[in-house]
């Protein structure tokens, strides 16, 4: 994304006509045929934890264009209790929904589907699963009705182990026997809970109503995310110009119009590192009329739909207690290591830019400008600031007010960006020639970036809108079926093999087990070559 803004001018136009040319392909039913599907790291949890998964999203069976994957965990009255945007790449995504240290111990439906799937693909197109949580301060729901049908796992006939019981931190060796195929395989060898109940089949027609899932105006997301929301003025102006700012560790800036039924789209490519936007109108001088939509599907189940009554037998109230404990483990000596943004770009290619660090400073910016930066003009008219930036390719100034950011944040208030102490401000770009963005044109640009990325400390005008808005999800490393690289650090694991597509070249795999003592699952599942059904095969067998 860095420096997304100074693209060609041509490239902008393009960017302008091609997203609602692909709005009206999916409502054309050109984008159709999308599968969802996802390996999850576990399904019983406790509250603090990850949930891992692993999704692949197909369209006409080949890889999916898509950029984004909409995650979210729904408690059983259909509110929604952590959501995630996951970013895709050629049809595959790998990420993880936080827990919430305080949802109660209770079933909870899982649901990941794309932007438009739910649409345009029905029952296929948004993958469901029911997942386990246990609160160790929250006793299950007494009320929750129990399944009128439950699965019962069948043990495996390709699955099998030397012993049905081991000690902790020792070698397994599992055999994989007779298998149909050698590769898109799914094994998992997980830490098992002792509950019952977490276990039915969920019938698309039976969680939602037709209304849930009709056309609509779908979102193809193939270049990425789209930010989406539209103006309640009236009567609604095509020309009014809205600027949306995303920040949070780096910043930038999207430009949009609204179209006739007030819809504003904001393609944002990929949206990671940011924690909420800016929303302002190119009327300063008036609030905002803007409201922001959600880009989770809103389908709620239906009444009728209720999730499984989760039982904890009291007796293994122990073994819950030592999956806390490697919860807490885990945390502290397995952490999540991010991706950091490489840089705080500066939304344009300045022609010069100043580390203000390397001059005297002063009380304004207005002041270091004059000091400091022959190519801008500052003058009063009317008691107003005006500033004027040398068109360099004309070799002359321009006559109106460039665009000024802070932060990638317009200013519309030229004596407020001119009165800010700069002690705040770590470099200030300027361009000077014509700026380009979607059909707006700009007389050069003055950018201002502070070292915190918090605008300088100026004061967020009072006609913009703060919302919190967090970005796609940012990568992470985070290998939590390895064990160990030395002795001196614990070994909790819970969950001791995921791969979501092996490749076995053989018929034996082996693995260690940790110090979480209980009871643990082999889980293989893959897609039968000949009935092209979904197989899943699974063994148990004891940690003590």
């Amino acid at each position: 994304m860095k420096n997304r803004l100074c693209i060609s001018i041509g490239t902008f136009i393009v960017a302008y006509w091609i997203l609602p040319q692909l709005i009206c392909m999916a409502q054309q039913a050109q984008i159709r045929n999308e599968r969802v599907q996802v390996f999850v790291s576990d399904r019983h949890l406790v509250t603090g934890e990850d949930l891992w998964l692993d999704i692949n999203v197909f369209l006409n069976e080949a890889p999916s264009p898509v950029k984004v994957v909409y995650a979210e965990i729904l408690d059983r009255e259909g509110t929604s209790v952590s959501q995630q945007l996951i970013g895709v790449s050629k049809g595959h995504a790998r990420g993880f929904l936080p827990v919430p240290e305080n949802l109660d111990t209770d079933n909870y439906l899982l649901r990941v589907y794309t932007r438009s799937s739910p649409y345009t693909s029905g029952e296929t197109g948004v993958y469901h699963d029911i997942i386990a949580v246990i609160n160790p301060e929250s006793a299950p729901n007494p009320n929750a009705p129990l399944p009128d049908k439950q699965l019962i796992p069948k043990p495996s006939s390709l699955l099998s182990v030397d012993k049905k019981q081991y000690s902790t931190q020792e070698k397994v060796a599992l055999k994989i026997e007779n298998i149909p195929v050698r590769e898109n395989v799914r094994l998992a060898v997980r830490h098992t809970i002792p509950i019952q109940g977490e276990k039915m089949d969920i019938d698309w027609a039976d969680v939602y109503t037709e209304k849930d899932w009709e056309a609509k105006q779908a979102i193809p997301e193939i270049y990425g995310h789209v930010i989406k929301g539209r103006t309640v003025s009236t009567p609604i102006d095509t020309a009014e110009v809205f600027y949306l700012t995303a920040h949070g560790a780096s910043s930038h800036l999207f430009i949009t119009k609204p179209n006739e039924q007030g819809q504003l789209l904001f393609e944002t490519g990929a949206f990671r590192h940011y924690d909420y936007v800016v929303v302002q109108s190119g009327k300063s001088q008036d609030q905002v009329n803007f409201v922001l939509d959600s880009p989770f599907w809103p389908a709620v189940p239906r009444e009728s739909f209720r999730l499984p009554r989760l039982v904890v037998d009291p007796a293994h109230k122990e073994r819950i207690k030592e999956r806390i404990l490697a919860k807490s483990v885990n945390q502290y000596f397995i952490p999540k290591s991010y991706n950091p943004p490489q840089d705080f770009a500066s939304v344009i290619n300045p022609d010069r830019s100043y580390l203000l660090d390397d001059y005297n400073r002063f009380d304004d910016i207005a002041t270091v400008i004059r000091e400091y930066v022959p190519h801008v003009l500052i003058r009063k008219q009317n008691r107003k600031t005006l500033f004027r930036t040398y068109n360099k390719p004309h070799e002359n100034m321009f006559k109106n007010n460039p665009l000024l950011l802070i932060d990638a944040m317009p200013v519309f208030d030229a004596d407020a960006f001119a009165e800010l102490n700069p002690k705040n401000i770590k470099r200030l770009d300027l361009l000077t020639r014509y700026f380009f963005y979607e059909k707006e044109t700009f007389e050069g640009v003055i950018s201002l970036t502070s070292f915190e990325n918090d605008f300088g400390k100026f004061d967020l005008p009072k006609s913009a809108l703060f919302i919190e808005y967090k970005g796609i999800q940012v990568p992470v490393e985070n290998d939590f079926t390895r064990p160990p690289s030395t002795a001196r650090k614990p070994d909790f694991r819970n969950i001791l093999i995921w791969e979501p597509s092996l490749s076995p070249k053989n018929d034996s795999i082996s693995f260690t087990t940790s110090q979480l003592s209980g009871e643990y699952q082999i889980n293989l599942s893959f897609l039968h070559p000949d009935t092209q059904v979904w197989e899943n095969h699974i063994l148990n067998f004891s940690v003590k």
